[in-house]
């Protein structure tokens, strides 16, 4: 379509229940992005094959996210609440191969995502669970992505399989029959101490904890200040200098520093008065 002269118009639809789209990018191929809106909610959307699909039903994490880019891979990139996030559609999974066993990779907490590598391995990016062909006797390797986080103050760790074995990647015979292999995933939270003012202290401790535990920092008053309380108002007792947090989610403390008091003017005063009487005696 040289100079815009000759060319074909296509209408993409706007789904039921939506008032509008407003595309934001688009690869080679024709595909799609951008935010589909009513008074309500705006949600992102792939156009695709003539079909506009909702990408929020991909992840929750996508809910409101805003596309900013897609390659002609139909790899896109979002932006999530200030993250950067990235979603890769999966291998189409058709007819099985002829000779290979379907293998299925979960983990227990659901969601995570891991890639495969390996010939006959049904190599690609996927999120758990997912079955995959595998021809009996080839070397597949999985490997997870940990720490993993779908949203801010929150990650999950990978602890091991289900069946004992630790490595991360994790390189696998495949069997010559159906087999489920399970990833172990612990829930981590974020605890964060602030000082206020910067100047007035320190407070260490903070950092990643094991949900369901408790978590201590420890305010450090620098010199000249004291410790005057902890917020929000409640977390800690007034003058604690190590309060305990249980972690049932992410968590920002703030310890407040107020510089000490010193009394000087009193006892120059004091001394001054005692100077005077002297003088006035002799």
């Amino acid at each position: 379509m040289p100079n815009g002269i000759a060319g074909s118009a296509i209408e993409i639809p706007i789904p039921t229940g939506f008032a509008a789209l407003n595309p934001v990018a688009m690869n080679r191929f024709g595909q799609v992005v951008g935010a589909m809106q009513n008074s309500a909610v705006s949600l992102p959307f792939l156009y695709t094959g003539g079909v506009v699909y909702d990408l929020s039903l991909v992840s929750g994490v996508l809910a409101g996210a805003s596309p900013v880019a897609i390659n002609d891979f139909g790899q896109i990139v979002f932006n999530v609440n200030g993250g950067i996030y990235l979603i890769s559609p999966a291998p189409t999974v058709g007819v099985p191969p002829a000779g290979t066993i379907p293998i299925t990779i979960a983990s227990s907490i659901s969601n995570q995502a891991f890639t495969v590598s390996g010939t006959n391995c049904s190599a690609g990016g996927y999120t758990t669970p997912q079955t995959l062909n595998w021809t009996p006797g080839a070397s597949c390797t999985v490997s997870f992505l940990s720490p993993h986080s779908n949203q801010l103050g929150i990650q999950y760790v990978f602890s091991g399989w289900q069946d004992g074995a630790a490595a991360n990647p994790r390189v696998i015979v495949a069997p010559a029959q159906s087999t489920t292999y399970t990833a172990n995933f612990g829930l981590q939270y974020l605890l964060t101490g602030v000082a206020n003012p910067p100047e007035g202290g320190t407070v260490t401790g903070g950092g990643w904890y094991d949900a369901y535990v408790y978590a201590t920092l420890n305010a450090i008053p620098a010199a000249g200040y004291h410790l005057v309380d902890w917020s929000p108002i409640g977390s800690a007792p007034p003058g604690t200098t190590s309060p305990s947090m249980y972690m049932t989610y992410p968590q920002t403390e703030t310890a407040t520093f107020a510089p000490n008091t010193t009394g000087l003017g009193t006892t120059w005063a004091m001394r001054r008065s005692d100077c005077l009487m002297r003088a006035e005696g002799r």
